[in-house]
């Protein structure tokens, strides 16, 4: 009868401080055989969104919602440890899934200096993925985020002058926003009453949403893997509903849904009295967004002038709420909307776009697939507006060899939401990073719809080098075998701050397109199972050499006695 061994093979081919013939396990290493206690893996990588590097903090994660409890991690625990960044968790084997049934929960990620995290998390059955979650650090934001805060004395429970904040973008000098809480505004608490309190904080968070160049993409982060953590951070949305365009309408299924062209960057504002949530205020916040000249409104194709309409919405319950309708409003040759928020929230705002019945939100994707001949490669992705290609409404990513297909279903899932946005007059743009040139390339931009994607094969290969191997894992026993499944390899050249995507062991075989090595420079390996395994620096030749005379006798030895 055929087992399925844990992590022995890798354990201690990769774990063990030996280069010859095995003859010593490491004192503290212990083999686990048991059958696998969990299905549909995802292995779960948290980085800083800056940078993509690995958070030194230790990082928590918990999973909540309907039959949460049913997730463990792959060794069979619910102990969600993290380290280097990695987890691989998966679903109680006994539970019935399938991608008409899928399990739907939410993790929650936090560590001690950065903002928690939420992420809904879709297990549907599929044998392993890999999810990447970015944290951001609070004294450490992306280029395309800032954050400024402002406190003042309350007095009788009110503010007693105006409290004014400006923010800018980081990328373009035109675009600033001005904040202000008006004098004597109250604040309320959940419930509608007014909270007690000496001291108002008022936070406000600004999001670009414009993409950086090529060379920018290039220098500003130091794992090109990482990408599309710090580009999605916005809480909120682009989309609108349906009814947007019409809220009279008695039919809203027959108005397509849309999406927003943002003239400025996003905002999230929270408030607090005395460290307690501010729900709701007396007075209103006063807002001027001002545009950057250069834009173009989609709807009339001419770049934006006084008059252009601006449409606000609010984030409520996840979903965007229109608020009003405001002009633009020229001053001294530039624009600016002038608008009020009704109190804390997440704000979307920018020109309205209906796309044509044709190819719209409301439009499935029944299969659309991207090729890779080439080694296991990210790519990085965004859809936005043809006529502001550069201001996305979402960014995506995918991480993968052969063919990588996106369903109707499957577009639901966070890495793949953009894709099922691109409607007609939209632009996709795909990006790869390239190891051997070190940047960042365009591999596929192009005015297209997800309906003309449909039932096609994009070729999108990368050509960076890459090594074929063949390692079989399997550990014949005289009493049984013993095999590794489902479990990613990840590889770093000695010193590197972040671990990439080496190959995947699937039914104990090692044999996909890996990375080429440099001769002579030592490399760590490592994977997560019961915690995370890592080998000390190995050339290639000692990787393959160890591989080649690990000692068969002991390892069988140690199974029997360690099970």
């Amino acid at each position: 009868m055929k087992k399925i061994i844990t992590f022995i093979a890798i354990s201690i081919m990769l774990t063990s401080c030996e280069f010859g013939k095995l003859s010593t396990i490491q004192d503290d290493f212990v083999i686990t055989v048991a059958a696998e206690p969990v299905q549909s893996y995802i292995n779960l990588n948290i980085f800083n969104s800056k940078d993509g590097t690995n958070i030194p903090e230790s990082v928590s994660i918990s999973f909540s919602g309907p039959d949460a409890d049913q997730i463990f991690t792959a060794s069979g625990t619910s102990d969600f440890k993290i380290e280097n960044g990695l987890i691989t968790v998966g679903v109680n084997r006994n539970y019935v899934l399938s991608a008409d049934n899928p399990l739907n929960v939410t993790a929650n990620f936090s560590a001690v200096g950065y903002l928690t995290a939420q992420r809904t998390i879709s297990f549907d059955g599929s044998d392993i993925r890999e999810e990447q979650v970015g944290l951001l650090e609070e004294e450490n934001l992306p280029k395309s985020i800032v954050f400024k805060s402002a406190s003042e004395v309350l007095t009788g429970n009110k503010t007693t002058t105006d409290i004014t904040v400006e923010t800018s973008s980081s990328t373009n000098a035109e675009e600033t926003i001005d904040f202000v809480i008006p004098a004597d505004t109250e604040f309320y608490d959940e419930d509608g009453l007014v909270l007690t309190g000496t001291e108002i904080t008022a936070d406000f968070q600004t999001f670009d949403p414009t993409t950086p160049d090529l060379d920018a993409l290039t220098v500003s982060t130091e794992n090109p893997e990482s990408l599309p953590a710090g580009f999605n951070e916005f809480p909120g949305s682009m989309e609108i509903g349906a009814d947007a365009s019409n809220k009279s309408s008695s039919n809203k299924t027959k108005i397509n849904q849309g999406y927003l062209v943002p003239i400025a960057s996003q905002l999230c504002l929270y408030y607090y009295v005395n460290g307690k949530k501010v729900w709701g205020t007396s007075r209103p916040t006063r807002i001027n967004a001002w545009a950057w000249r250069g834009l173009v409104n989609p709807n009339t194709n001419q770049q934006v002038k006084a008059g252009d309409i601006i449409a606000v919405y609010r984030n409520v319950n996840g979903s965007n709420v229109k608020l009003v309708d405001v002009p633009l409003v020229s001053y001294r040759g530039w624009f600016r909307a002038q608008f009020t928020a009704p109190g804390p929230g997440i704000y979307s705002y920018g020109f309205e776009v209906f796309p044509s019945a044709n190819c719209s939100a409301n439009s499935t994707i029944n299969s659309v697939k991207f090729n890779n001949t080439g080694r296991r490669s990210f790519y990085f992705y965004s859809v936005a507006n043809k006529y502001n290609p550069n201001r996305p409404i979402r960014y995506g990513y995918m991480y993968f060899d052969g063919v990588y297909e996106v369903t109707n279903r499957s577009s639901r899932r966070w890495s793949n939401r953009a894709l099922a946005l691109l409607e007609d007059d939209m632009v996709l743009k795909i990006y790869n990073y390239s190891y051997d040139e070190r940047r960042f390339k365009v591999v596929y931009n192009k005015e297209v719809s997800k309906c003309e994607l449909d039932g096609q094969t994009t070729d999108i290969s990368n050509t960076d080098c890459f090594a074929q191997r063949n390692m079989d894992l399997t550990v014949d026993c005289p009493d049984a075998t013993y095999r590794l499944n489902n479990t990613y390899v990840y590889y770093k050249p000695e010193g590197r701050r972040w671990y990439s995507y080496f190959d995947r062991v699937i039914n104990s075989q090692l044999n996909g397109k890996t990375p080429c090595l440099e001769a002579g420079i030592k490399y760590q390996f490592g994977f997560w199972y019961n915690g995370w395994k890592e080998t000390p620096p190995l050339t290639e030749v000692e990787m393959i050499d160890l591989y080649k005379n690990f000692d068969l006798d002991l390892i069988c030895r140690e199974i029997r006695a360690n099970r």
